[in-house]
């Protein structure tokens, strides 16, 4: 029961300092490449274990099977979490022009990532902004105002966010240089 009370302790401890360091989360995306290191260096110690002990080398035939069939699953649902849609309009002009491909991926997005969403049943490829009020923003692109939407209680508009657009560089957001 003390080891159950440790674990919560240290769950709730750490989701309060991760929620005081959010602000700070574009200066720590390394940390996500970084975190792989522990699991490499686990799974190297897990391997070396293993081949210490007899009863595991006897059966390495089966292992492997195993070890194939978990590592073509992995590789098959890593490439089913990207994907890929066709612009169909000109809001998102210069960065993406109408009839060129937006790869996604499932990644949370951030104040100016540039996503997929659903508003009102109609699809819409916009940059993303949330303010400190929980009013969400959905930019055009090209700038041109009449096509952005505002989606808050006030608005009474909803939307889903479907992927988040891999771009290969930050857009920035209108009037704010972020």
């Amino acid at each position: 029961m003390a080891l159950l009370a440790l674990y919560w302790s240290i769950m709730i401890a750490c989701y309060l300092l991760a929620s005081r360091l959010r602000k700070y989360a574009e200066k720590f995306k390394f940390v996500d490449k970084l975190m792989s290191l522990p699991v490499y260096a686990l799974v190297l110690l897990m391997g070396l274990r293993m081949g210490a002990d007899e009863e595991v080398t006897s059966s390495l035939g089966s292992i492997g099977i195993q070890a194939l069939f978990v590592t073509v699953l992995t590789a098959a649902g890593s490439m089913l979490g990207a994907f890929a849609v066709r612009i169909r309009d000109d809001s998102l002009e210069p960065v993406l022009h109408s009839g060129s491909v937006a790869y996604l991926n499932h990644d949370p997005l951030h104040a100016g990532d540039v996503g997929i969403f659903c508003v009102g049943g109609d699809m819409l490829c916009k940059q993303y902004y949330r303010d400190p009020l929980g009013v969400s923003y959905l930019f055009s692109l090209g700038r041109d105002r009449s096509a952005d939407v505002v989606c808050g209680p006030e608005s009474g508009k909803r939307f889903i966010c479907f992927g988040h657009v891999i771009l290969d560089h930050r857009v920035p957001l209108p009037g704010m240089g972020l």
